[in-house]
């Protein structure tokens, strides 16, 4: 992917680098296509309603070139309800940078995601990655505590000496930094960013995994990139996000996953699933709507806990909201135990779920892909645990056997069971785990973000599961491209 730096023809003439090519808005709007695609970086000091800056933007975005900022960001930085959005959405991050800052006024420069002061990169960051704007300046103003007055896209031209030379030296920076995802347009059509977390120690995927993934991906003319939150990813250099890092709504995944969709990425796991496959008391609430069979529930909060404690039967399950990888899943007791265990949960939220205990030597999961059954496993319980994870233990017996069952021949009944759960979330990729009692089913939870291990689930499908997936991918960016018809 070529990149164009867009500047007015004063700024232009100072500015030379073999990174990157550039033009002025006309020769912008003038250029023709060629072969590939373009990153757009409109610094131009244009950018009103049907300037020529203005117009770069929109023409990038109907070029399908990605464009820095986009015409929707130009037009949203008017509007004070956004500038409040994006406030609440980094307060805590600039209230605790800004502590030491003397006076009520404070102005940032942004370029390109940095500050000329390294102490102020974070914010810069974090701005940027929601705004996608090449440079800009954000205008705080501190009453009772730190507020955005306003955010305003810059041109170069408005810098100071000092902040202009660092300007040139953080677009050769950024450039290169950012050249290992660049795509090969020989050998590919798209490309994949697969976000992973090589420290977590229950990851998603295991390598082997991830390795299979790249190598269904270029099968299909995809390539796939590996990459970390910490490498500080430009997302819109992308055509697809696949996350394989534990998801929560408080976290970066959750956040990626929405800059992707605001820059027509295809995602999985989408905003949206996060945002309720990693809630337990949405989903309870969700599944008690639809009727969907699961163990007897009750949502508490400090009150309605201590009004119904004796009613409850023991040993019972209590689960934190956002619990994940059977953490924040605890089987309780006793009413002492569960008194006890629950004023330690609600220091960090106002709601408990606790469940029904159902004892089962195993638990299902149902692989789930856009509405399609990918795979069936059994999950058996760790040795003497009740959970098929036994997060105390630190020995080799710390997880479950495993047994994969092939699609056609597990149970119909359980295969519209799953299906049935997952058109209530989405279309995406999901995990859907199930206890059997006799003949009938019940539904603990739906993942967004399932295990998908070599050996595991991989199990019956081998290197077919994983060129699924890939698939899947290739279709979903063909749409959002408007290359195949929905």
């Amino acid at each position: 992917m070529k990149n164009i730096v867009v500047l007015d023809e004063k700024i232009k003439e100072k500015i030379n680098s073999d990174k990157f090519e550039v033009m002025t808005p006309m020769q912008y709007i003038l250029h023709s296509e060629g072969e590939g695609r373009f990153a757009v970086y409109n610094m131009s000091s244009k950018l009103g309603y049907q300037d020529s800056g203005y117009y770069v933007s929109l023409l990038a975005r109907a070029r399908n070139d990605k464009i820095y900022p986009s015409p929707r960001i130009i037009q949203d930085l008017k509007d004070k309800r956004i500038r409040k959005i994006i406030s609440d959405y980094l307060d805590d991050l600039f209230q605790t940078k800004f502590k030491a800052i003397k006076g009520d006024e404070f102005v940032l420069t942004s370029v390109l995601g940095k500050n000329v002061s390294d102490k102020y990169n974070v914010i810069c960051w974090e701005f940027f990655r929601i705004l996608q704007a090449p440079l800009f300046k954000i205008f705080f103003k501190k009453g009772k505590k730190w507020n955005i007055e306003k955010i305003k896209i810059v041109s170069p031209d408005a810098l100071s000496p000092v902040l202009f030379d660092y300007f040139c030296f953080r677009l050769n920076e950024y450039f290169e930094n950012y050249t290992v995802f660049k795509k090969a347009k020989s050998k590919f059509r798209y490309d994949l960013a697969i976000l992973h977390n090589s420290q977590e120690p229950m990851p998603p995927s295991n390598e082997k995994a991830l390795e299979k993934f790249i190598k269904a991906a270029k099968k299909l003319e995809i390539r796939a990139d590996l990459v970390e939150y910490k490498d500080r990813i430009n997302i819109p250099e992308f055509d697809a996000l696949f996350i394989r890092e534990t998801t929560f709504v408080t976290h970066h995944t959750y956040r990626l996953a929405r800059w992707a969709e605001s820059e027509r990425l295809f995602v999985i796991d989408s905003a949206d699933s996060i945002l309720k496959c990693s809630n337990k008391i949405y989903l309870e609430q969700m599944l008690s709507q639809h009727n969907i069979a699961k163990p007897k529930s009750l949502v508490v909060d400090r009150s309605l806990l201590s009004k119904n404690i004796e009613k409850l039967n023991f040993p019972c399950i209590l689960k934190k909201p956002d619990s994940a990888f059977s953490l924040g899943v605890f089987k309780v007791s006793s009413p002492k135990e569960l008194l006890n265990l629950s004023d330690k949960l609600f220091k960090d939220t106002e709601l408990l779920l606790i469940q029904e205990f159902l004892k089962t030597d195993f638990d299902w999961r149902v692989g789930v892909l856009g509405g399609e059954v990918i795979f069936v496993c059994k999950y058996y319980m760790a040795n003497n645990h009740w959970q098929i994870i036994d997060n105390e233990s630190n020995g080799k017996d710390k997880e479950g056997e495993h047994e994969s069952v092939p699609v056609a021949e597990a149970d119909p009944k359980l295969i519209r069971f799953a299906l049935h759960a997952t058109n209530k979330i989405g279309n995406g990729l999901y995990g859907v785990d199930i206890k059997q009692k006799g003949d009938k089913y019940y539904l603990i939870e739906i993942n967004d973000n399932p295990n998908i291990d070599a050996g595991v689930e991989d199990e019956i499908l081998g290197e077919d599961l994983y060129l699924k997936i890939m698939n899947y991918f290739l279709n979903g960016i063909q749409k959002y491209k408007g290359v195949l018809n929905d």
